[in-house]
């Protein structure tokens, strides 16, 4: 099971006051080749997550994380599947949103998952929205969506990224179940951002 493509993802929560910059944030990561600022915003979460006090400078504007979360997990057999057919040309059909649900409360998710366990009605992010994106640098593909202030309350405790806005293959399978991202709604927006690393870890 080392040997396998890697993948992880951050769920992070920031001050509803910053919802404006953080849609800014995502703008420039979706538009931008340059892929070295969604590389230190991943850094400065683990770094919130490892009980740290970052600060995301943005444009002219700091914001402080309220908490973060990170899961590591395997990509799931199906998703691994798309991504060989999307490697060989026989689908097109990319990686485009990602689902949030409450049901990562389990040990671990599996490699043979193919939805994840209670995924929210309230829709899924588009990566390719105003609330989201989806970047490649290297051996890595960057997916981010933010989950505004009125959209779900929580827990957030499992992710995944889908190829269809409903339904699809799911790449990935991530459990926040140590600690699941909560909020009192209206308060507070979510940034979820799942990494994929083609390179397979020892």
């Amino acid at each position: 099971m080392g040997m396998r493509p890697k993948d992880w993802a951050f769920g992070a929560e920031f001050d509803i006051d910053d919802y404006p910059t953080l849609l800014q944030m995502a703008s420039v990561f979706r538009n931008s080749e340059d892929t070295k600022k969604i590389e230190e915003y991943y850094e400065k979460c683990q770094k919130r997550v490892n009980d740290h006090k970052p600060v995301l400078t943005i444009g002219n504007k700091n914001i402080e994380f309220v908490q973060a979360v990170k899961s590591d997990d395997l990509a799931t057999n199906p998703g691994l599947d798309q991504y060989i057919r999307l490697a060989m040309k026989t689908s097109s059909t990319r990686w485009s949103h990602i689902g949030y649900g409450s049901g990562g409360t389990t040990a671990n998710p599996s490699v043979s998952d193919t939805v994840l366990n209670t995924e929210y009605g309230t829709g899924r992010i588009s990566c390719f929205s105003v609330l989201g994106w989806a970047r490649v640098a290297g051996m890595k593909i960057f997916f981010g969506g933010i989950v505004g202030e009125t959209t779900v309350a929580s827990p957030i405790n499992e992710v995944g990224v889908f190829n269809a806005s409903s339904a699809g293959i799911m790449l990935n399978h991530n459990y926040f179940n140590q600690v699941p991202l909560t909020r009192i709604l209206g308060r507070s927006v979510f940034i979820l951002s799942p990494v994929f690393q083609i390179a397979p870890k020892a």
